[in-house]
């Protein structure tokens, strides 16, 4: 055994061998967390535009009414708003995410299975909550013209698949 460690043969392939191990190591560590970067600023774009729709909805809404006879009426305001809210969350149903509208930190209308969640805590960017051990992608928008909030939330084990793929490629590789 002695003479193995000693000869010029173990001395050359070795620190060789220990190296090529430091380096994949390091590049597995490094191209996961690429991967998982990736997959995490696809889940911001699709949220950016989800939002860009719920805001278009909402300005659309807005303008439809401000040139309506019933632009000073308080409860056509109501009623329009409300319709508003409900064709947000249906279109975020359509788009298989969970979603509310919030007017302040009270709901004004929101997806089936919407987590209750503080509104407040919900800054514009892409975040991941959990929420009773589940964990969300979150992302919100305000539309200030009413004071709203739209809250997009897809539950991060809908992305599992994608993560796995990422350590499937990674370990094969």
């Amino acid at each position: 055994m002695k003479k193995i460690f000693n000869s010029i043969i173990f001395r050359l392939v070795a620190p060789i061998l220990i190296l090529l191990a430091i380096a994949s190591w390091f590049l597995y560590v490094e191209t996961k967390s690429q991967l998982h970067e990736i997959i995490e600023e696809t889940v911001n774009t699709e949220f950016q535009h989800l939002s860009k729709e719920a805001y278009a909805i909402s300005e659309s809404s807005l303008n439809s009414l401000l040139q309506s006879e019933n632009r000073k009426n308080k409860i056509a305001l109501r009623i329009k708003k409300i319709k508003t809210a409900r064709k947000i969350t249906d279109y975020f149903s359509d788009q298989k995410v969970l979603g509310a509208v919030f007017d302040g930190n009270k709901i004004v209308a929101e997806s089936k299975k919407f987590p209750s969640i503080d509104a407040s805590l919900m800054t514009g960017a892409l975040v991941t909550l959990i929420h009773q051990e589940k964990q969300y992608f979150a992302y919100s928008i305000e539309f200030a013209p009413w004071n709203w909030k739209f809250i997009i939330l897809k539950r991060h084990e809908d992305y599992e698949e994608h993560f796995d793929n990422v350590d499937a490629i990674v370990n094969y590789a």
